[in-house]
């Protein structure tokens, strides 16, 4: 598999200057030229070789000028954003940072195309999600379709923050971790000057897809592909907002409400103090057993009852039993149950 095939950028240090980076061949062994504008020496180009290996880049140049050889060594990271980012250097002691641009070809695209004048935007929150390697790499393929020219960006935290174009991601060694968090990102240009974006975002806080163009259908349509696949990995937990209201916030109101049938002060703080504790207990355990994001980078062999439906009904056992004793507690209170020692 090829990389992206053409990068242009800017070099920075005891030089500075523009750099094109035109590479070929597979990841494993590249080749190809580096052109570098010094704004000292003037162009020099450079016939590189190099390899592409999990998010990093190395490449080395070697040229003949007047008799004296000259190399050209560089060593990138790959970026959340698509770029490569890191450093280079020469055998005479010239060195600095570099960055590096995917830079496509304009060839398909009018240049009639009149500027676009409006940019589209179209997001969806997900409820929690429990998903598996294989899960993940379908959700990417759908993402990889529409971008032809660039490569799905897949970024997850194991130990450190890691970013993986989609085909290493699939090579990965499997692994039986969990994850707390993972992205997808795809960008590439589209018409009018502008960027069309794809993002995926799964983690403890927000499970969301957003998609971005130039062109309307494009932007609400790559959404709803997106919708389509991820809904079929979510689960019903109480603690979700239904008409923005949750049913801690539902136990909380039902307190208040319940407070003026109290006799004493004391009986009252008591049962808001009550609430707030079994209110803190749904969102503990949740946490602990239902998280809002349960991403594996292995493969999950759970049926799909127990992965969605049994997740749903704990949860929902959880949130219905909090209530159901704060109500209890609330009428205890109350004296409405009128029980009195033999």
């Amino acid at each position: 598999m090829a990389m992206t095939r053409y990068w242009a950028g800017r070099v920075f240090g005891t030089n500075t200057g523009n750099v094109f980076v035109e590479l070929n061949g597979d990841e494993g062994k590249l080749s190809g030229l580096l052109r570098f504008n010094d704004s000292v020496a003037g162009i020099i180009v450079y016939p590189i070789t190099g390899k592409f290996v999990g998010s990093n880049l190395t490449l080395e140049g070697r040229l003949e000028i007047n008799g004296v050889n000259s190399s050209f060594n560089l060593d990138s990271s790959l970026l959340q954003t698509g770029n490569l980012e890191g450093l280079w250097s020469t055998n005479s002691g010239a060195g600095g940072t570099i960055t590096l641009f995917p830079h496509q070809s304009s060839k398909g695209v009018s240049s009639q195309v009149a500027q676009a004048d409006q940019l589209y935007t179209a997001r969806n929150e997900f409820e929690p999600i429990k998903l598996d390697r294989t899960e993940i790499i379908a959700i990417a393929e759908i993402v990889q379709k529409s971008f032809s020219n660039s490569k799905v960006i897949v970024t997850f935290t194991d130990g450190t923050e890691r970013s993986l174009f989609l085909d290493n991601f699939k090579q990965m060694a499997v692994t039986e971790k969990y994850i707390p968090s993972l992205k997808l990102f795809a960008s590439e240009p589209d018409f009018g000057g502008l960027d069309k974006i794809a993002q995926v975002e799964f983690g403890q806080q927000s499970n969301m897809a957003m998609t971005q163009g130039a062109n309307e259908a494009w932007t609400l349509g790559e959404l709803e592909k997106l919708k389509r696949e991820i809904g079929n990995f979510e689960r019903s937990f109480v603690t979700k907002k239904y008409y923005s209201f949750s049913f801690n916030q539902f136990m909380l109101v039902t307190a208040i409400v319940a407070l003026p049938s109290l006799a004493s002060i004391l009986s009252r703080a008591f049962l808001v103090i009550a609430v707030v504790v079994l209110a803190f207990l749904v969102i503990k355990l949740h946490n602990k057993f239902l998280p809002h994001a349960s991403i594996y980078l292995g493969v999950n062999d759970e049926s799909k009852f127990m992965r969605t439906i049994l997740g749903s009904v704990f949860s929902w056992t959880l949130g219905l039993g909090a209530n159901l004793i704060a109500a209890l507690l609330a009428a205890y209170l109350a004296g409405y149950f009128n029980i009195t020692p033999k």
